[in-house]
């Protein structure tokens, strides 16, 4: 994540400590915590919705726990719950290649999506999630907004690999674009469609040559986000489906026994 604006000289400190034990990559979720000069609003309603998520400890996985669809969890501190200038966001990433560190900026596109939809209620694919994670992938406005926040992205950070998210894939298949007489059945199809004009050969990066992670999350060597459950469907079947030059990029958390 990135750093609040006050704890810029933190994250130097922490990057230099990277650097004595050999790291040579650092990966930056970006979401709503940079500046972006085409969509401004994005920024006004990530510091509205951090303010609000942040209003009490804990309140962030009450949100998460609380309806009868499966949430995103919330990314509420990135940035503080404000966000860099891109002056700032170039002196960060320049500080990190000086030091010999590939930077790889975490653009959130399909789930963890509330960064954009605060002020673009019209894309969400669950129109009655009041705080919505998930754009409707069957919008062409969805991608007229991403790529525009991706152009910028890609201008701050001028990085080789971006990370498109695309974790924790809960709300499949829902928004009011999608033509009724598919229903629930071609998730495969929903799941690929998104990843398609985000790949290699789709704008922006046929020109710029990015390699592009798709993100795999799992919990103590258990798959999560799209595995079957009772409240989403499995969305594994698009595997086959997605461009092969995309990298599945697996991390995991893990729980600490009690002792």
């Amino acid at each position: 994540m990135l750093p609040p604006p006050d704890k810029l000289d933190d994250f130097k400190e922490f990057i230099d400590f990277l650097c004595v034990y050999k790291y040579n990559t650092v990966m930056l979720e970006v979401g709503g915590a940079m500046e972006y000069k085409r969509h401004p609003e994005i920024n006004d309603g990530w510091v509205a919705y951090c303010a609000e998520m942040n209003e009490y400890p804990g309140k962030t996985r009450k949100i998460q726990g609380q309806y009868d669809w499966e949430k995103n969890s919330i990314h509420s501190e990135n940035g503080g719950g404000r966000f860099l200038s891109q002056d700032a966001v170039k002196d960060l990433a320049a500080y990190c290649r000086e030091r010999m560190l590939e930077v790889i900026p975490e653009v959130p596109s399909l789930s963890h999506s509330d960064y954009l939809l605060t002020r673009h209620p019209e894309l969400n694919e669950r129109t009655e999630d009041p705080y919505p994670d998930t754009y409707c992938p069957s919008n062409p406005d969805s991608y007229k907004l991403l790529f525009d926040v991706f152009d910028e992205v890609i201008e701050v950070f001028q990085p080789a690999t971006i990370n498109i998210g695309h974790d924790e894939y809960y709300t499949i298949g829902l928004c009011e674009t999608m033509p009724r007489q598919e229903g629930r059945g071609p998730l495969r199809r929903r799941h690929s469609q998104d990843l398609r004009p985000l790949g290699r050969q789709g704008r922006p990066y046929d020109a710029l040559g990015r390699e592009v992670p798709w993100t795999r999350t799992g919990v103590d060597g258990v798959p999560i986000g799209g595995a079957e459950k009772p409240k989403t469907p499995a969305t594994y079947r698009a595997i086959n489906m997605v461009p092969q030059d995309l990298r599945i990029l697996h991390w995991s958390l893990g729980h600490q026994p009690h002792l």
